[in-house]
């Protein structure tokens, strides 16, 4: 196996199209040479389409892609054609796994290539390598045990499939329900406030629970003092115990799904009811339900950024990276047990040795420090992010508040700045708020219910 800072083992293949690449006359270019096992493999198939799927990151950073496995090039055309591969897959059929031998990668007991990752740089200098172990016969490469529920009955792997990859959601979605006869007084001199104005609407966690979300703050919620940003960036061995966590818990995430209260609110949008839409949520949820104009004010979930180059990734794909980097560490992490989980997949376990041990990944284009792309607390929202939510406040009539208890700063401005100009503040919210005081008039009630009800009730807007 060549080892980093050495030259990487020229070869020449033929693609899936019959055609000869040769690595040396890649030179002048970075190239990732990815290694799989076989065609048509589940994890393979995942991995390789996360490349698909973010192929135009690897091209802003002129790297090319080559993935590489003992299949005929037959198979790999028919592979590259089922699954929409734009990039080259090398058959490494004969001599059979010759370029997997030469890249240390090739296990003669099943035949077949180990997956791993090369990163070569425009010199053909390997700069990066991560090998996964091979698979036990019989499995596929990821062998750990799956991870229940907190009711213990389901696997996270078997759960109907949702559409935004987000927080701990132990349960499938719930149904709004009819608001309470008090409730329905309130609604209706909220419906009084905003009928025949277009609003602004804000969303914090409290719409996300009924996805099966935790939240944060809501009544029930375990007291957390979350990781700042400067603890983050401050120490290596902080941002081990960070990422260590976050691997644990991230294996626990399952898809969620948009609630009725996601769906109320892409229906007001639809219905040009609102200027726009600001939520506190990083689970991408009201995107999945429709809506379009939506400020991610604090970030998204389902991405890392490099802090040096602000190269953006897949989460999902940089699971595969750390399970490569730290093979076994989850079955250690079962075996030693998950104290508490958290929305942000923060899974708190009290094996000191076992953290210490966690391998974290580095930016695969510079070294650089990931870190989640979401904002942390002690973190600055980007400045264009908070322009776009007070034009959002600018242009409307009124400022609904649904779901969010206002605690952070980043969030109650935009209360206070409508307060301000004299625009009504509507909250929503299940129980007190930083910013009642603001209010114009206040709901203590469940937000999908109350949402739904006004999506339905509201009339159109004069014309």
């Amino acid at each position: 196996m060549p080892a980093l800072g050495e030259a990487a083992p020229d070869f020449e293949l033929l693609n899936q199209f019959g055609e000869p690449v040769r690595l040396s006359e890649l030179r002048g270019r970075n190239v990732v040479v990815v290694f799989f096992p076989f065609a048509f493999s589940g994890i393979c198939t995942g991995e390789l389409c996360e490349i698909r799927d973010n192929l135009a990151l690897f091209e802003d950073a002129d790297a090319v892609v080559l993935g590489i496995s003992v299949d005929s090039k037959f198979a790999q055309r028919a592979y590259a054609e089922k699954e929409g591969y734009a990039f080259d897959l090398l058959a490494d059929f004969w001599p059979h796994g010759a370029v997997a031998e030469q890249y240390g990668v090739f296990d003669p007991g099943s035949g077949m290539a180990k997956r791993g990752t090369f990163i070569i740089d425009a010199a053909g200098i390997v700069r990066y390598l991560v090998v996964n172990p091979a698979a036990r016969p019989g499995t596929s490469p990821s062998t750990a045990p799956p991870w229940r529920d907190s009711a213990g009955t389901e696997t996270v792997r078997t759960r109907r499939p949702g559409t935004g990859m987000t927080g701990f959601a132990s349960l499938p979605p719930v149904p709004a329900g009819e608001p309470a006869r008090d409730e329905l007084e309130v609604l209706q001199d909220i419906h009084g406030i905003l009928a025949g104005e277009r609003f602004a609407l804000l969303t914090g966690a409290g719409l996300s629970t009924d996805s099966g979300i935790p939240d944060y703050r809501g009544p029930g919620a375990a007291p957390r003092a979350p990781m700042t940003y400067q603890e983050f960036i401050g120490a290596a061995d902080n941002r081990r115990r960070y990422w260590a966590r976050n691997h644990i818990g991230w294996s626990h995430l399952r898809r969620a799904d948009p609630n009725d209260g996601h769906t109320a609110v892409a229906r007001l949008e639809r219905r040009g009811l609102i200027t726009g839409l600001i939520t506190q949520n990083v689970d991408r949820l009201h995107e999945d339900a429709g809506s379009v104009n939506v400020v991610d004010l604090h970030g998204r979930f389902d991405q890392v950024v490099c802090l040096s180059c602000q190269r953006q990734y897949s989460r999902t794909l940089l699971a595969g990276v750390l399970e490569e980097l730290n093979p076994g560490f989850l079955d250690r992490a079962l075996a030693a047990g998950v104290v508490e989980m958290a929305p942000d997949a923060d899974a708190t376990v009290e094996d000191a040795a076992l953290i210490e041990s966690f391998v974290v990944a580095h930016c695969p284009a510079c070294g650089g420090t990931l870190k989640p792309d979401f904002v942390y607390f002690g973190e600055n929202v980007p400045k264009d992010r908070v322009e776009r939510s007070y034009a959002m406040v600018d242009e409307a009539g009124a400022l609904l508040v649904a779901g969010s208890s206002l605690t952070v700063m980043s969030g109650l401005r935009f209360a206070r700045h409508a307060a301000k100009h004299g625009k009504p503040v509507v909250i929503i919210n299940r129980g007190q708020t930083r910013g009642d005081e603001l209010a114009t008039i206040k709901l203590d009630a469940g937000v999908s219910e109350a949402l739904t009800w006004l999506a339905a009730e509201l009339p159109p807007l004069n014309k």
